[in-house]
């Protein structure tokens, strides 16, 4: 019989949970999980474009530009010519974007201030689990 307390499933659980509170606010502002992480990389990195979103979610560049069309389809981003390299649009949120940028930027504020009222040391914890991140991130490499 599998055993749920163990370190792992703990982790799992509780990652679990997190998606499940994220993706019900995130459908309360009309998006998908890839929707809000692309508008929330594109907040923190104005002027980007669609490869490293690609590479942050993990998805490929058709997939990408299809999402990046429905958004800004719906006014939430605008593209810009790079003056740098003519092939390549800088991407830019609009003033909606800004405001479901925020949303999203709040929830998950709102989700970390309920995950820290339950830990003894939210900054232990941190420390612990960056070093667990790392190490596993590591093992993996090395595989």
């Amino acid at each position: 019989m599998k055993n749920n307390h163990t370190v792992s499933s703990m982790i799992h659980q509780i990652a679990r949970l997190e998606n499940q509170f994220i993706n019900e606010k995130i459908r309360e502002i009309n998006l998908n999980p890839d929707q809000a992480q692309a508008l929330d990389y594109i907040r923190d990195h104005p002027g980007t474009s669609q490869q490293p979103i690609a590479k942050f979610l993990g998805r490929g560049a058709a997939s990408v530009s299809n999402l990046i069309k429905g958004l800004e389809q719906r006014h939430l981003l605008g593209k810009q010519q790079n003056a740098h390299n003519d092939r390549e649009k800088q991407l830019f949120l609009t003033t909606y974007g800004e405001q479901a940028a925020l949303q999203i930027a709040a929830t998950f504020d709102l989700l970390n201030k309920e995950i820290e009222q339950h830990l003894d040391n939210p900054n232990q914890t941190l420390t612990d689990l960056t070093n667990l991140y790392d190490g596993l991130q590591q093992a993996a490499k090395e595989k």
